[in-house]
């Protein structure tokens, strides 16, 4: 887990929570916490690099935890010495974890966005009958 993989994972995820799970019963819910719990758990026990969390890192190929979830392997941030920006944007990106996740399953479901504007709303409505607005189709003539 890292936080260039975590937030398309999540978002992949809740999409299929959202195909095959019915919005808001018990066990969508619950599974639904399940999963951004553990994700939460384990990126956070990296990036604080726990003991329990070495052969992830390992496996991963990363200097450790915190390498990883701030590097992937393809950026070069100074994980070992960390700034206090650094810590503060990455407790930022955690707490958008549940919203990905969140956001996916709408989206399976043809609903907008938390907080999308209204104008929105015809997209999601044609997203559930898999075809485009009737505002974005082309023009027929006449």
């Amino acid at each position: 887990m890292s936080f260039l993989i975590d937030p398309p994972w999540l978002y992949a995820t809740g999409r299929l929570y959202g195909r095959l799970l019915p919005e808001r019963t018990p066990v969508a819910r619950a599974l639904h916490t399940a999963t951004a719990t553990t994700f939460l758990v384990t990126s956070v026990s990296l990036y604080t690099n726990r003991r329990w969390t070495k052969p992830i890192s390992d496996a991963c190929r990363a200097e450790d935890g915190r390498d990883w979830m701030l590097n992937s392997g393809v950026f070069r941030f100074d994980h070992k010495h960390a700034s206090r920006r650094v810590h503060v944007v990455s407790a930022l990106l955690f707490a958008t974890y549940p919203w990905w996740l969140r956001l996916g399953e709408r989206v399976s479901r043809g609903k907008p966005p938390p907080g999308a504007p209204p104008d929105m709303q015809p997209f999601a409505e044609e997203a559930r009958n898999g075809s485009a607005p009737a505002a974005a189709q082309a023009p027929t003539a006449a």
